[in-house]
């Protein structure tokens, strides 16, 4: 009955006029914030206030408060507000030293803050509050009639460390992983480590600022895998100095892809009159190369006598080349394709027809021939000059 009439009576003020809700106020930040433990985070805010606060020159103080049951004691204003102090640019408080962080400028309605180490005493809900003298202060809480964002922040456990990995892997070629832990606080930085199997392997640590506080720690593996490599398992260490927990990630080496083009090679026309068309590709399992004249596929049965295939393999790479003994044909339209159990790759070219090469050839006798005649004849004249 009570609540009721309070209700009944804050209806009746605000029609009134008497009580009205304070214009201008407003806070947009994220209502949660996930952090893992003993990382760092930045939480944006940005906040406006009613005009009239540009026109006072006092000080812009702001207030972040944890919600708890219990009350803190704001001297300079002679107030008790709900709440555990947590950071505040306000010096005259004497405020305990957090692993809070005001990283904004209250001038500008900016009211981010980072949280360094966190732990998971720092999980609950936050909110805050400005002071620019009297008559100048607010508190952004849910409960205010424009029900303001809370943040709520929950430290959670500490995830796998990322891996990154090339999109394929080719036996022979060198190849590199990296190992990453982000969101990481500059002291303590996390230790990464590789599970080494060779000498021959090499590690690199690296690190990039993303913030005041956060860092992204990363150890880099290159090497280079041998087929035994095929099916191996890499793990990836994560430890935090601050606890002796240690967090595990792995990725398995699988050298199995579709064909992909290793060497682009065009027809060739050679004075043996023998046309040659060479493709190579690499996979795993290592491809198998077929060659289609016309759109026919070239097999033992229906290839003739000046039709020559040979293929070669090399580790996960394939190359074949096809010969056409007397070049007899004008032009063909030939396809290299390569194909294994986990798809295909087709490469398309046009042999080169020997009239066109006999022309060219022919061209080239007859300037080298031209060229030669007009030399003799400047040596003729240039003696007969001197002699004279």
């Amino acid at each position: 009955m009570t609540s009721f009439l309070l209700t009944s009576l804050n209806l009746l003020l605000l029609y009134r006029g008497t009580l009205t809700i304070p214009p201008g106020y407003s806070i947009s930040m994220p209502k949660k914030v996930l952090v893992e433990i003993n990382h760092c985070t930045d939480v944006p805010c940005m906040f406006t206030t009613p005009e009239r606060y540009s026109k006072s020159s006092a000080p812009f103080y702001i207030y972040w408060f944890k919600s708890i049951r219990k009350r803190y004691y704001l001297v300079w204003i002679n107030m008790w507000v709900p709440g555990y102090l947590m950071v505040t640019n306000d010096l005259r408080q004497k405020a305990e030293i957090t692993n809070f962080k005001l990283i904004g400028d209250p001038k500008n309605g900016d009211c981010s803050f980072s949280i360094a180490n966190a732990q998971p005493v720092d999980s609950g809900k936050y909110y805050m509050r400005i002071d620019k003298g009297s008559g100048f202060r607010y508190a952004f809480e849910s409960s205010a009639p424009q029900h303001h964002v809370n943040p709520q922040i929950v430290v959670r456990d500490v995830k796998k460390p990322m891996i990154w990995k090339p999109p394929s892997i080719i036996w022979g070629e060198t190849i590199h992983f990296s190992c990453v832990a982000s969101n990481s606080c500059l002291n303590p930085k996390p230790k990464i480590l590789w599970s080494i199997k060779s000498n021959h392997w090499n590690m690199s640590d690296w690190a990039t600022q993303k913030s005041n506080w956060t860092w992204t720690y990363g150890t880099n593996l290159s090497f280079v895998p041998s087929l035994a490599n095929e099916g191996l398992i890499l793990a990836c260490h994560l430890k935090y100095p601050a606890s002796k927990k240690l967090i595990q990630n792995t990725v398995q080496l699988h050298m199995a892809y579709s064909p992909q083009i290793k060497v682009i090679q065009v027809c060739k026309y050679d004075q043996n009159s023998t046309t040659t068309c060479s493709c190579a590709f690499h996979s795993w399992p290592p491809p198998e190369i077929q060659w289609y004249m016309n759109h026919q596929h070239l097999t033992e049965k229906n290839i003739s006598d000046n039709i020559r295939i040979k293929a070669s393999t090399q580790g996960n790479t394939c190359t074949s080349s096809l010969y056409l003994l007397g070049n007899t044909l004008n032009s063909a339209m030939i396809t290299c394709r390569a194909i294994n159990p986990i798809g295909f790759s087709n490469l398309k070219t046009l042999s080169i027809p020997a009239t066109k090469v006999k022309k060219q050839e022919n061209v080239q006798v007859a300037t080298i021939l031209l060229g030669t005649f007009v030399s003799i004849l400047i040596l003729i004249a240039c003696l007969y000059f001197f002699s004279g």
